[in-house]
């Protein structure tokens, strides 16, 4: 439970209102008859329209998630451990960014094909500003852009000159969203216990 809770296993997620220690298993699917699902009492697992969208969130992360290319993968796989290791250290700085961030996307400034360079950055999707444990942008960017710029490229692929862009969904165009691709760093995404609304 305490993996789940750190958004280790992506296969799983919870449901605000299911049983405490029951989560869900995106993976496994099963056939109930009808006369068996007749006898049971109806109990929704969302109990509104935040928690649907935080459902669906995990759903698209799982079963949505972009192949990024092998090297790129390597690339950040330190990073990846770097956010899973410090996201639940409650006295680190490092981890106080990390859990005021609601997701990392990233923009590559080049075709993924081309074969000479393929620069990107990182944006750093806050949380609102009563739900960070950092208030300030500019101090989430500094910690989290020094982690970012540790990063050692594989192959054709670096950072822009402008590595980091913290910044919130209203911040964003619809453009600049869907134009990125979402890096899935597990904690981020499914680590939420209870889901919060996305406004």
């Amino acid at each position: 439970m305490v993996q789940l809770e750190k958004g280790v296993s992506p296969r799983n997620c919870f449901l605000a209102n299911c049983p405490e220690n029951l989560v869900a298993d995106l993976f496994r699917a099963m056939s109930i008859s009808k006369e068996l699902l007749l006898t049971w009492e109806r109990n929704r697992g969302c109990r509104n329209s935040a928690e649907q969208r935080e459902f669906a969130r995990a759903l698209e992360g799982v079963f949505g998630r972009f192949a990024f290319p092998d090297d790129f993968v390597v690339s950040v796989s330190k990073f990846r451990r770097a956010v899973l290791d410090t996201y639940s250290k409650e006295n680190s700085e490092l981890g106080r960014a990390f859990r005021s961030i609601r997701e990392f996307r990233v923009w590559h400034h080049e075709d993924w094909r081309d074969g000479t360079s393929v620069p990107f950055t990182f944006v750093a999707v806050l949380e609102r500003l009563e739900q960070r444990e950092l208030e300030d942008r500019s101090k989430i960017a500094e910690i989290v852009e020094e982690k970012i710029k540790s990063i050692n490229w594989v192959g054709v692929f670096s950072l822009q000159e402008n590595a980091l862009l913290a910044a919130t969904y209203s911040d964003l165009t619809a453009a600049d969203y869907v134009n990125s691709f979402p890096l899935e760093l597990n904690s981020l995404y499914f680590a939420r216990r209870y889901a919060t609304s996305d406004k």
